[in-house]
């Protein structure tokens, strides 16, 4: 049985399942780099194409390293690499995905309406009272906890892993991946979900960090090893 083998371009995007004889034709036609991560249907992990024995003879070579004589203008032409995406438009995104979330949640507890409604009342009323009763506050708050994470672990987890990005992200452009530009793995996006917690409890200091950081990386960016790039859609 034939192996299959898929890409990450330097768009961000997956390209494949291709023979072994179509991919080594990429790598001969400089489509495929000593970096590119390449997947193997019968090892389920991205790699390095340098890391792929069956490729290394077909990647292309480095050039030769240019002396000081050498024209400025006759050095090969290094390819740029994915766009981070900054504050803005990750923000856009966040609202498109509430929107969702909060619709999946009305559907999913439209037969407990009543109750869902006499629950955010409950934390309404407690949250403005002078003396808060802190034992009915957190019981209706864990009620709504246990209905809300789990559709938000499963809506970020899933589509990030099988999809490359939420269909918020995913409908302007952007895609989640690992530092290297690898997909994130089960592990991976569920770290990152957790993670994004820790950027949400102080104040939303985490997600802040995007304006001021060089790749436009939030905290959970950097504690799971992730960033969100931008994709061309053909």
């Amino acid at each position: 049985m034939s192996v299959a083998y898929k890409i990450i371009g330097g768009d961000g995007r997956e390209y494949g399942p291709v023979s072994l004889e179509e991919i080594r034709s990429w790598c001969e036609d400089g489509r495929v780099g000593v970096s590119t991560p390449v997947w193997r249907d019968d090892e389920f992990r991205w790699q390095p194409a340098r890391n792929r024995e069956e490729l290394r003879w077909d990647l292309p070579k480095p050039p030769p390293e240019a002396s000081p004589s050498t024209p400025v203008a006759s050095r090969p032409t290094i390819p740029a690499t994915p766009a981070s995406a900054g504050f803005a438009i990750r923000l856009a995104a966040a609202v498109y995905d509430l929107l969702i979330v909060h619709a999946l949640i009305s559907l999913v507890t439209s037969p407990w309406s009543d109750k869902m409604n006499e629950l955010n009342t409950i934390l309404v009323e407690q949250s403005k009272a002078a003396n808060p009763d802190l034992q009915v506050f957190f019981h209706a708050w864990l009620i709504l906890a246990a209905i809300f994470l789990p559709i938000t672990l499963l809506y970020s987890v899933v589509f990030t892993v099988t999809q490359g990005a939420t269909p918020g992200k995913r409908v302007l452009g952007l895609r989640v991946t690992q530092n290297d530009g690898s997909p994130l793995t089960w592990n991976g996006a569920l770290l990152r979900y957790c993670a994004q917690w820790l950027s949400v409890i102080p104040f939303g200091f985490g997600f802040l960090l995007i304006l001021v950081t060089r790749d436009d990386l939030a905290l959970h960016d950097y504690l799971a090893k992730t960033r969100v790039i931008w994709i061309r859609r053909g």
